[in-house]
Parts: structure tokens; sequence; C-alpha cells
């Protein structure tokens, strides 16, 4: 079951903050929750020896360090990483995803865990092919594409449908784009 406390922010592990997409009127709408009313969502963490991994709150831990916070209210949950990461990923109904935040997710969880296709499949709810056109989608992406995204610079649906069939076609050109992009936004 796990047990809900409070712990100061510097104590986390934000090992999986690039996965996250960064949204600026998100994280606002969050920061003025949060000087309203506070903390009403418990971050998720699990341990791994003596450190404290955040695997869900990253928006919540942003938002409350924009209002001055140092502590943040968390869950402390008895799975292992690698269960927390499946358990997150398979409540759709209760965050949407965007498919470069799933994508990286999945990846750490085919790469790191070395779970194949249709244990992550099956884990998730969702098919192989499903899981599979996921990992293509983020590895197709050249590393300064996918770190525009993640920063909010690039639009997810831009990656998805613009820069990643360009990069599986011609990298260089997708890479010419995304720089020309980046100095004429």
């Amino acid at each position: 079951m796990g047990s809900t406390r409070t712990v100061d922010i510097h104590l986390l592990e934000l090992r999986y903050a690039h996965c996250r997409i960064m949204n600026h009127q998100a994280l606002k709408q969050l920061r003025d929750s949060i000087e309203t009313y506070g903390q009403i969502v418990p971050a998720l963490v699990v341990t791994e020896k003596d450190k404290l991994i955040l695997v869900d709150g990253y928006l919540r831990v942003r938002a409350l360090r924009a209002c001055g916070k140092d502590q943040i209210c968390v869950h402390l949950s008895e799975e292992n990483e690698q269960n927390a990461m499946f358990s997150l990923l398979a409540k759709t109904n209760e965050r949407q995803w965007e498919a470069i935040e799933q994508s990286v997710l999945l990846q750490e969880l085919h790469r790191r865990f070395g779970c194949s296709l249709s244990h992550i499949a099956a884990r998730i709810g969702r098919d192989k092919s499903f899981v599979k056109r996921r990992l293509d989608l983020v590895e197709a992406l050249p590393e300064n594409i996918l770190k525009a995204v993640i920063s909010g610079t690039l639009s997810t649906w831009s990656a998805s449908r613009v820069m990643a069939p360009l990069a599986r076609a011609n990298i260089k050109d997708a890479q010419k784009l995304m720089a020309h992009l980046e100095n004429e936004p």
C-alpha cells in the first residue's frame, strides 16, 4: 500500500525529468492552485537503496518550486521502480500522456530494465505494435530535436508528424530544420 509523508524536494532523484514535456500553461495553473489550496495530490515516489526516486509528480515539483516551497507531499510506493512505471503508464484515464513522454518512458522500460515489447504491451494493456510504434517514434528523433520537445520549444505534433518522418528519411535535413526553428521561432 505504501505511506504518505512530506519530504524535502532536494532529496528526490528526478530520474525521469527528461521524459516530461514542459507545459507552461499547465505549470501556471498548478502553481496558482497550490498557492490557493496547497498541494492536493501526493507525488509518486519509490525507494532504491537510500534514494527517493520520483516516478510521477514532476509538474508538482516545478510548481512547488515556483511557489518558493522546498517540501513536497509524496506517496511512498512499496512497488519497485519498474512496476511503478508500469502502473503509471497503465493509468491512461488519469493522465493524458503526450506521445513523446510515453515513448521515452517505454524506452526506459525496454532499455534500462530489459523488458520485451510483448511484456511491456501486456503490462500497460496495449498491443505490441503500439509499443513498437512508440519506440520507433522516439528512436527516430535526433537528441537535439527530442530535447526541443521536452523543453516545450517544439510541439509533440510537429515532432511526431513532421520531424520524426523527416529524420527517418534524412536526418541531416531534420537537424537543419530544427536549427532553423531554434534561430527563427
